[in-house]
């Protein structure tokens, strides 16, 4: 196959070939939990024996001769030849790393690779060809050369065990003809497209009114219905699930738990859950910092675990559950938790905060001190942590897609990391609101409930008002007092009785609750987020702004940040 063709299916190749290579770290990582485990074998010898297909195929000699070999000793492992010892998964997880990077070099059209894969290919002869005292009979096992390539192909093809591979290529042709590969920018385009169409039909929808145009009006209502749908299907093309990202952790997680030595057991729950593709790179680095931060900071060594009463092994455990209008992912550990009196002295002795303002600080405000980049609790610089800027990183990523972090922790129990995340960072049903002359925007999936000011029993305890809602007390905002904006004028000129008009938007934010004090409610909208740039990036409060029918710009009240 020539240049030109390569050039083809190279794209295609390489987005496989990962995907081979994320599932074939996650499952022998699973596998050395589990050596026992048959079908997680065969799955394992599968993956392994479709990548070297492929690099054959497409003619990458290092890919094919060092995924060949792996392969043998995947056969040996399925075939009960080969016991499934720390050691050799070892040097299986330095293929996979090889196998990676080479991947990389046909992704950046590398010509003249300088990686040796000779000293891993030798190595994996040397386990060939080394007799396993623990391994079962070899009697009926196929003699192979360390210095020829066997044909393992054609061993496969022969294998009585071939018959779920048979079967999961049947299963792989039918699902082929239902579904196909389409660029991650065919797919941006189309949902800027819709995005542009939304707000064309507001603006549409400015002119029924305005004119009061009968036929117009009537038209919109079918076209509303159809903008609808198509949005919703081309959000659906957009939403993948988070196992993409999550099944790169297990092995992360056992590589630096030997390096720390630590014993650590990692739990992956929510995995298949959906989110929009944008935010699946977004959130992949504050997740890892959050794993690594678990593992250095939280969890503690074996000894340091025995002699506080615990379990030799500590758990890390990684979650993702569907809330109301958000994606919540937690990140968990049974460490030694997060000490609210060193926080405070650390953050004092780094003149972060005064000892005045330490005072006045909740468990919760001290908690997110760490996320400060000149705080570190470590006591040494690594090249794990220690640096203070993994959680910076993390606050930061998040609040940039409109995410919001929560910590909690109990000392000496463990430490819990929340990051709520919106389902899409394109189109959201809004309910526009009145704040004096101003006009907000409160994501419809925030808002719970809508009572009337003048209905609802305020009181005051302390300093702060709160709201009591039948048998609930939640704290009420005064947008237009956070905001600094003045009460609209009556008609004749007057202003408005301060404590007697506007509505309650009871809002949620992760476990929070909150009632939002607005003059009045506009009406629903679909809107399209745009994102805040220059110097309005800066603003607190708010997680994006949307164009209007009328070309005006509201912005979008970040419900996370005022509860």
């Amino acid at each position: 196959m020539d240049e030109m063709d390569l050039s083809q299916f190279k794209d295609v190749f390489v987005q496989e070939a990962r995907e081979h290579l994320v599932s074939l770290n996650s499952a022998v990582v699973e596998l050395e939990k589990n050596p026992d485990n048959k079908e997680m074998i065969n799955q394992i010898f599968r993956a392994a024996h479709t990548l070297k297909g492929m690099s054959a195929t497409m003619g990458f000699d290092k890919l094919t001769s060092l995924a060949h070999r792996m392969e043998d000793v995947l056969d040996k492992f399925r075939k009960g030849e080969m016991r499934i010892k720390k050691e050799v998964l070892d040097i299986v997880f330095r293929c996979f790393d090889v196998l990676e990077k080479l991947v990389d070099e046909v992704d950046n059209d590398v010509k003249d690779s300088k990686i040796d894969v000779n000293p891993l290919i030798e190595d994996l002869n040397n386990l060939l060809t080394k007799k396993d005292s623990g391994s079962a009979p070899q009697a009926t096992a196929e003699k192979k050369s360390p210095v020829s390539e066997p044909k393992a192909e054609h061993a496969a093809e022969a294998d009585p065990a071939k018959g779920p591979e048979e079967q999961d290529s049947q299963a792989l042709s039918k699902k082929v003809q239902t579904s196909i590969r389409i660029n991650i920018s065919y797919l941006d385009t189309m949902m800027n497209l819709v995005g542009e169409m939304v707000i064309s039909k507001s603006q549409l929808e400015q002119i029924g009114f305005k004119h009061n145009i009968e036929e117009l009006n009537e038209a919109l209502q079918q076209f509303d219905r159809i903008a609808i749908e198509l949005q919703e299907a081309v959000l659906k093309t957009r939403m993948v699930t988070l196992s993409q990202i999550f099944d790169r952790y297990p092995r992360m997680v056992r590589d630096l738990s030997m390096k720390l030595n630590k014993e650590i057991e990692f739990d992956i729950s929510g995995a298949d859950i959906e989110i929009d593709r944008l935010l699946i790179d977004e959130i992949n680095e504050p997740l890892l910092h959050l794993l690594r931060n678990a593992m250095d900071h939280g969890v503690e060594t074996p000894e340091e675990r025995i002699a506080a009463g615990k379990k030799a092994k500590g758990k890390i455990g990684l979650s993702a559950s569907r809330e109301r209008g958000y994606i919540s992912i937690k990140v968990t550990d049974d460490g030694k938790g997060l000490d609210p009196v060193i926080l405070k002295r650390k953050a004092i002795e780094k003149n972060i905060i005064t000892e005045e303002t330490a005072k006045g600080l909740t468990d919760e405000d001290t908690y997110m001190l760490i996320c400060d980049p000149r705080f570190s609790t470590a006591e040494q610089v690594s090249d794990i942590s220690g640096r203070g800027v993994g959680m910076d990183v993390v606050k930061t990523a998040m609040e940039s897609i409109n995410g919001h972090l929560v910590i909690e922790s109990q000392k000496g129990l463990g430490t819990a990391f929340t990051v709520n995340l919106p389902l899409t960072m394109a189109i959201i049903s809004a309910l526009l609101v009145a704040v004096g002359n101003e006009v907000y925007a409160v994501a419809l999936n925030n808002i719970t409930e809508i009572i009337s000011f003048a209905d609802a029993t305020v009181k005051s305890v302390g300093t702060k008002e709160v709201v009591v809602l039948r048998d609930e007390v939640l704290p009420l905002i005064r947008l237009s007092e956070k905001l600094s904006i003045a009460a609209a004028e009556h008609k004749d000129g007057t202003l408005p009785e301060h404590h007697s008009k506007g509505f309650i938007l009871r809002v949620e934010s992760g476990t929070r609750t909150a009632g939002l004090l607005i003059d009045n409610f506009i009406g629903r909208k679909e809107i399209v987020i745009k994102s805040l740039s220059g110097i309005t990036k800066r603003s607190k409060g708010f997680s994006g702004a949307t164009i209007l029918g009328d070309g005006s710009v509201v912005l979008i009240i970040d419900v996370g940040y005022w509860v």
